[in-house]
């Protein structure tokens, strides 16, 4: 019961600040990423600005961690291939670790489970990231991937194993813990495992852990098999940005936030008009319909909602290309996006790459 109320007590308040949290941190991450190439490669500028950037994403991402933590995280689960999202998310895990780290994987093909990519990435990327601590930052982390014809479980099985320290009986029991950690002050939130655990939960999984001091861990995350259609699936790895040159027209109430999308997306070669106020954006629309390629707008807006806004252009204009963005909304997910007839959903803050693609995606979809 006292779990629950803490857990309860965590989401409460993580819904309250996400979404104000994430909107300062969207412009802090989108300036500096843009003035990151305006400065020498190796300067003492770029350095700088690039610790702001590595800062920002932290701060980013412990609000995702505890706002999946705390169950108030909605993304759409559809039909998902592990193999491709845990390459994908082994790749930028060789990079972010030292190299006294290796990485072994043995990743088999397996049938589809119910999941969103972000879910898989952060289960993968919280576990190695266990793994490499166990281990001091040195020795090798052994990634396995199996599907139901291993005969151990009628699903999927994603195993992280780890030749560190181990872990003793009494911590054992603390580690799904929120905020136990065994690391030193100011170097582990604590939150990683219990993330992963809330993680698999909500995928109607489970997780084991094998461990003992001085012979390593194994966690072997168990996920059921999906039962709806699955689809073609495309992962799309992080490189150069997309450009174009479509006319966008840019909502957000912060101002913030709206200069720094449109200064971002002039930089891609776009053109792009921007609005502070919904209302005004609607009528600018209404008498504009056809001077724009693809709309950008925020949710949680004075006035006119995004969902509204959504509603009335496509309204006016049924195939228009909308990308929906927002802080953190209980209002509007993945499935709600889609019904109102949004073609991305993202979450604020976006890394310029993933905007980008986002971009495209709207644009040629």
């Amino acid at each position: 019961m006292r779990q629950r109320q803490k857990t309860e007590a965590i989401g409460t308040l993580a819904a309250g600040i996400a979404h104000d949290f994430n909107n300062i941190l969207f412009p802090i991450l989108g300036y500096a990423e843009m003035s990151l190439d305006d400065v020498p490669e190796g300067s003492l500028v770029h350095q700088n600005l690039g610790q702001i950037v590595k800062a920002t994403r932290r701060a980013r991402d412990l609000v995702e961690q505890i706002l999946i933590f705390s169950r108030r995280d909605e993304r759409e689960l559809k039909p998902l291939l592990l193999k491709p999202v845990i390459k994908e998310t082994l790749k930028l895990l060789r990079v972010s670790l030292p190299a006294t780290v290796r990485i072994a994987s043995t990743l088999g093909e397996c049938p589809p489970v119910d999941a969103d990519p972000t879910h898989i990435h952060q289960i993968v990327m919280n576990l190695c990231t266990n793994a490499a601590h166990a281990m001091g930052n040195s020795g090798e982390i052994r990634v396995s991937l199996e599907g139901p014809e291993s005969g151990l479980w009628s699903g999927v099985s994603l195993a992280v194993a780890d030749s560190g320290c181990g872990i003793s009986p009494g911590d054992l029991e603390k580690i799904f813990d929120p905020y136990f950690t065994t690391k030193p002050p100011g170097e582990g939130s604590g939150m990683g495992l219990a993330v992963v655990r809330g993680l698999v939960a909500r995928l109607g999984g489970r997780i084991e852990v094998d461990s003992r001091p001085g012979g390593g861990s194994v966690f072997t995350v168990r996920l059921p098999l999906s039962r709806q259609t699955f689809a073609h699936q495309e992962i799309e790895a992080a490189g150069a940005v997309p450009r174009g040159s479509e006319r966008i027209l840019v909502i957000d109430d912060d101002i913030g936030i709206a200069e720094m999308e449109q200064q971002l997306l002039e930089r891609l070669g776009y053109s792009v008009t921007a609005f502070t106020d919904s209302r005004a954006a609607l009528s600018h629309f209404e008498a504009e319909a056809g001077a724009y390629d693809l709309v950008v707008t925020d949710q949680t807006m004075p006035e006119l909602s995004g969902a509204e806004l959504v509603r009335q252009m496509l309204a006016i204009r049924p195939q228009l290309p909308i990308i929906l963005c927002t802080g953190f909304s209980s209002e509007v997910d993945g499935a709600k996006a889609s019904e109102l007839g949004v073609r991305e959903l993202v979450m604020k803050p976006i890394e310029t790459v993933h905007l980008g693609q986002a971009v495209r995606r709207a644009l040629e979809g």
